[in-house]
């Protein structure tokens, strides 16, 4: 059998997806009719067609969205690599993808764009004038002994000591400059 012909085509898996969505709406306001009372409560079966709605137009629009949660060093980012079909997020033993990441794609848009919210940024800054006073404190020769298993973030201990405030921006565009960012090893001048 030719393993080509076993393999879906997208477009008929969305037409599939979205009768069965359009069968399913059909089956809720039926239940709105028959099941709910009009006796001034909330129609849930109405909200129910509503959510199955926007479903179907996330299909339509070829729209994916899936959370993907894992421990520390568990191949997320190497498994949302392999589902956009390119190397987007840093991937590699360590621990790399510090911020959780929505992905988005724009047909519109020539190059990747990172967006971090207000709250993500000032996050970071807080984070990163504790760890400067941190270093400060203790010294970054004994700070360097116990982070000694960690080599990667040696480059990352210096760049705090060194610089006044977290080197990120709010956007950060093109692919290299977000897999540094990602990977905390954004370098800024």
């Amino acid at each position: 059998m030719d393993a080509e012909a076993l393999k879906p085509n997208v477009q008929d898996l969305q037409k599939d997806v979205i009768e069965l969505l359009e069968q399913i709406s059909a089956l809720m306001d039926n239940a709105s009719t028959q099941l709910w009372s009009k006796d001034g409560t909330e129609n849930k079966y109405e909200k129910y067609r509503e959510q199955i709605a926007n479903e179907a137009r996330k299909v339509e629009n070829l729209e994916l969205r899936m959370a993907i949660t894992a421990p520390m060093k568990a191949g997320k980012s190497t498994i949302i690599n392999a589902i956009v079909g390119q190397e987007l997020l840093p991937s590699r033993n360590a621990a790399m993808t510090t911020l959780p990441t929505e992905i988005v794609f724009n047909t519109e848009l020539k190059e990747p764009v990172l967006k971090l919210s207000a709250t993500i940024v000032s996050s970071f800054q807080e984070t990163w004038l504790v760890l400067k006073r941190k270093i400060e404190e203790f010294g970054i020769d004994r700070i360097q002994e116990r982070i000694a298993q960690y080599p990667h973030l040696i480059e990352l201990l210096e760049e705090i000591q060194d610089k006044v405030g977290f080197p990120i921006r709010a956007k950060t565009y093109g692919r290299d400059e977000i897999l540094k960012t990602l990977a905390s090893r954004a370098r800024r001048k």
